[in-house]
């Protein structure tokens, strides 16, 4: 099967997601932080989220995302978020334009409808990364969830 009739099979093929937990002390300044393994195939992303679940502290934090495909250079998948100075338990952020464009935070997700996953990106193997931008040492912890569809047999997403 072709690539291109790989990529018109989507629909017919089941998404999968993966949850990475993160670790108290891992959002230091200049920090980057594996999250995901993506191996054996491409896969086309159709959701992105990271969840606070340890409030932040008031140090200066941004995150951003990047991709290192193998053998390949880091591309930012997206822009550095803006400040989660203080941001409380249950605050979501999410990659939901174009490459490289700015984490959306939301604050009250939940409280009002939701927050929309609009990014869609079709990568190939590599290490999906968090940059952290800002913090001299940070208490807050993020969980970050990935929603793909495999497309080929093998593709596959492994927490890190």
């Amino acid at each position: 099967m072709s690539f291109s009739q790989k990529v018109r099979s989507i629909s017919t093929t089941q998404s999968r997601y993966e949850r990475r937990l993160g670790v108290a002390g891992e959002l230091v300044l200049a920090a980057a932080v594996p999250l995901f393994q993506i191996s054996g195939g491409p896969i086309l992303v159709t959701g992105c989220y990271g969840k606070v679940t340890t409030a932040f502290a008031v140090a200066a934090t941004t995150v951003q995302l990047q991709i290192t495909p193998v053998g390949g250079i880091a591309q930012n998948l997206s822009a550095a978020s803006g400040n989660l100075t203080g941001a409380v338990i249950n605050t979501t952020l999410a990659p939901t334009g174009a490459l490289a464009v700015a984490i959306t935070i939301e604050v009250t997700f939940g409280a009002t409808f939701g927050l929309a996953l609009t990014n869609q990106w079709l990568l190939i193997p590599g290490v999906i990364t968090e940059l952290v931008g800002g913090a001299t040492n940070n208490a807050g912890v993020l969980n970050w969830t990935i929603i793909y569809t495999p497309l080929s047999r093998a593709a596959n997403v492994v927490a890190l």
